[in-house]
């Protein structure tokens, strides 16, 4: 079987940051400091690259929704937030948030989205 190493990286960056989609046991979202995510298809030990989501920065959050087939909420080292349907590549929501260190969906409500800010504040 394959491993995860550098040819998931995005644009000969490095990965950062990665997670398997909850309903897609074949898909990994990888982040990378070069600023984008890409969506795998990883089967029988080959990958094959889906969908590109691009950022402003390093992206150092990834997060599929608990609750919501294909919901990936993504972010970056310049505070941006990214909510996109990986089924058909369109961009759900975006949000500017300065110093946030953490992200987490409320899955009893839809796609409402808490963040934890630098000074401990939640959003």
């Amino acid at each position: 079987s394959s491993g995860i190493n550098a040819e998931y990286g995005v644009n000969g960056g490095s990965p950062i940051v990665m997670q398997w989609d909850p309903f897609c046991d074949s898909t990994l979202a990888v982040g990378s400091d070069s600023a984008e995510v890409k969506l795998w298809k990883v089967e029988d030990g080959k990958a094959e690259c889906e969908r590109v989501i691009g950022h402003h920065a390093k992206v150092t959050f990834l997060l599929y929704h608990p609750g919501v087939r294909g919901i990936l909420l993504t972010g970056d080292t310049s505070g941006h937030l990214i909510v996109t349907d990986t089924n058909t590549g369109e961009t759900l929501a975006t949000k500017e948030v300065e110093d946030c260190i953490a992200l987490s969906w409320d899955i009893n409500s839809g796609y409402t989205v808490y963040i934890l800010l630098r000074n401990g504040d939640i959003k």
